[in-house]
């Protein structure tokens, strides 16, 4: 796990959406009190020649004239309401003249900058409550959620506003002269930036990805299912409906929709058991994890989550499609502003509700059980992923079967018995799906367990002679399935990664990695032909060209000024390097 840098995350969460949501509103309010004393000058300037033109003012009032217009600067004059001003300000301030322009530019630039800080203030303040008040959790993301996205949609129409504003009169008022070219592109990107916003907030987030699980029918599990209702009984809360087997190594219950990659869909409380964990498990070490899932429903954390949940992904796709929109980003660091403060107060409640399930199960079964179990969860998944691991580092083609499921069965005793292991537990976590739980030593702290993580080698020297995976008629096909579809697919990402992994020496690899880097050909509009090998990029035609990968320093796409150019440097020593342009609107 990577180390938290505090000084970078503290710039990328917090410093860096202040200075790119202030950015655009401050430059144009400076600008525009700086335009707006330029104009001033030229204004009395020319007010001061025509009184020295006219001959029909007295010399001793032409002086106090003087005085008054410099008293009474016409950008000042905009702002004051006072009757007698009528006339002069009519003449100075009239709607769409230009000292009209600069006064409503720092009128909307200083709103701009207070919504910002309305948005940052009151985003913070929402997170805070949800953090001290879980039940408050969802009305105040929602609230936060809708008043961000109006925020943003404002503040993406003003800074757009503002940009193509002093696109005008940056150039207009510094240099004296008009860049029509600039007002067009920045017109576009404040255009495109309101476009992307306002589609952002109808886009649909996509449904979650189907789990690899089949049912178990009561028929299938009498004993299991009758176990399930006892213990959901002495909880005191319903039994699930659903009863899920799969081959990942987690439990989990869920209240929301669950998709089977059969293409069946089950609804309402639903508990996914893991078969290959249940077989290194005794039946009362496995009641304690149930027990322990049977907790987050009587905690309600089932109905929060599906309440809250389709909501965090609905807004992380919002957030999302305003990062991906490149003129929006200002907003998008501060909806991931709002989301990182939230976080705090998911992370917390999510350990409170771990912890309370833990003592859940203790108190249904015992400490002791609950603690055998999951040092069991922890060395099978531990070892399960050191397995996998050495077997995707492998530089061959698994051509036989993988067997994983005797793997890591026959594996396990010697692993979990080495000193290696040992640190591990002291900082591991029990995987699950959603959400991340607390370190193992703190769970087994707080159930007041007797069993000490020392003990993990002699619970796994050999697999329970009677487990509830016994108990389910249907176990051994299921498992079959799905760890035969788990090793194609394994097979199969191995296979495609070694195409990325090969440079090939022998005619098998080369095989393999043609297979999947096939010789791609892009005909140009002017009959030259565009080849791209694995190997290289061939430009041929009447001048031929070719572009080895290994010879490549650095490959940039230009899109500037509506161009659309694949820029290569490459040689084989810094001496040597050249640039190859493709232009890929021929193409």
């Amino acid at each position: 796990m990577e180390t938290p840098n505090l000084k970078r995350d503290f710039f990328k969460v917090l410093l860096l959406p202040t200075l790119s949501l202030f950015l655009v509103p401050a430059c144009s309010e400076v600008f525009a009190r700086t335009g707006s004393s330029k104009l001033d000058d030229i204004i009395l300037k020319s007010v001061n020649e025509n009184i020295a033109k006219d001959e029909g003012i007295p010399i001793a009032q032409k002086g106090e004239a003087r005085e008054w217009y410099r008293a009474h600067p016409p950008s000042m004059t905009c702002t004051d309401s006072n009757p007698e001003y009528d006339n002069y300000r009519k003449s100075v301030c009239a709607p769409g003249d230009d000292l009209w322009q600069f006064m409503w530019a720092e009128r909307l630039s200083l709103f701009a900058i207070a919504l910002g800080l309305l948005g940052i203030l009151g985003g913070a303040a929402l997170g805070f409550i949800a953090f001290v008040n879980r039940s408050a959790q969802y009305w105040s993301f929602m609230l936060g959620w809708r008043m961000l996205v109006a925020i943003s949609a404002i503040e993406v129409v003003l800074q757009g506003v503002l940009a193509v504003w002093a696109s005008y009169w940056g150039t207009a008022l510094l240099m004296n002269i008009y860049v029509p070219k600039l007002i067009i592109v920045v017109a576009i990107g404040a255009l495109y930036a309101m476009i992307v916003a306002i589609a952002a907030i109808f886009r649909r987030s996509r449904p979650p990805p189907p789990i690899e699980a089949e049912v178990i029918y009561e028929a299938d599990a009498p004993l299991l299912w009758k176990r399930l209702r006892d213990l959901a009984s002495r909880s005191g809360t319903a039994a699930p409906v659903n009863l899920l087997a799969g081959i990942d190594d987690n439990f989990f219950v869920t209240e929301h929709g669950v998709s089977l990659t059969s293409g069946r869909e089950v609804k309402g409380r639903t508990l996914y058991m893991s078969l290959p964990l249940l077989r290194v498990m005794e039946t009362n070490e496995a009641d304690a994890v149930f027990g322990h899932e049977l907790g987050h429903f009587l905690g309600g954390d089932t109905a929060a989550s599906a309440k809250l949940v389709p909501t965090l992904v609905r807004y992380d796709v919002y957030m999302s499609e305003l990062f991906n929109g490149g003129v929006t980003l200002p907003v998008g660091y501060v909806m991931r502003l709002f989301r990182a403060i939230f976080e705090f107060a998911l992370t917390k409640d999510h350990r409170d509700r771990e912890l309370k399930a833990d003592l859940h199960a203790a108190k249904l079964t015992s400490a002791d059980h609950l603690a055998r179990s999951l040092l069991k969860v922890v060395a099978y998944s531990h070892f399960r992923i050191e397995t996998e691991d050495a077997l995707f580092r492998q530089s061959e083609k698994h051509t036989a079967a993988l067997d994983l499921k005797t793997r890591i069965e026959t594996g396990l005793p010697a692993h979990v018995a080495s000193t290696q292991f040992l640190e591990v537990l002291k900082t591991a976590r029990v995987p699950h799906p959603f959400d991340s739980h607390p370190p193992l030593p703190e769970r087994l702290k707080n159930v007041n367990a007797s069993v000490r993580l020392e003990d993990a080698p002699g619970l796994l020297k050999e697999l329970p002679a009677q487990t509830w995976v016994h108990e389910v008629q249907t176990a051994v096909s299921i498992e079959q399935r799905l760890w035969t579809a788990y090793e194609n697919r394994f097979k199969q990402f191995h296979e495609r990664n070694l195409a990325y992994r090969y440079l090939p020496s022998t005619d098998e690899e080369r095989a393999l990695v043609e297979a999947h880097f096939p010789v791609q050909n892009f005909p140009f509009k002017d009959g030259r032909n565009l080849r791209v090998t694995y190997l290289s990029v061939e430009i041929q035609g009447p001048i031929s060209e070719t572009v080895l990968f290994n010879q490549v320093f650095s490959a940039n796409l230009d899109t500037e000024n509506f161009a659309n150019d694949l820029i290569i440097t490459h040689g084989t020593t810094l001496k040597s390097m050249k640039t190859t342009t493709i232009n890929l609107k021929k193409l």
